[in-house]
């Protein structure tokens, strides 16, 4: 398995990735894309695990390209 930076989340945390899935209601969250932190309502879909890492998996908005970031560069809003 390749050795990443992947920092694992804290489990309170993941839980209210998983409540935010159930829901299927937009949220907004901070995402870590081209090393920059942008705000985003995303509507979430899922968390999974691939090589170790786990992800967060969401689109945009209902119908849009589902799209997917490390669950580590992700940042729930209050």
């Amino acid at each position: 398995m390749p050795v990443t930076d992947y920092q694992p989340v804290d489990c309170g945390i993941h839980d209210r990735f998983e409540a935010a899935i159930v829901k299927r209601e937009p949220i907004t969250v901070e995402l870590m894309i081209d090393d920059k932190w942008k705000t985003a309502q995303v509507i979430p879909l899922n968390v999974f695990a691939r090589n170790g890492e786990e992800f967060f998996e969401f689109q945009f908005s209902k119908g849009a390209e589902r799209r997917s970031v490390r669950l580590d560069k992700v940042k729930l809003q209050e």
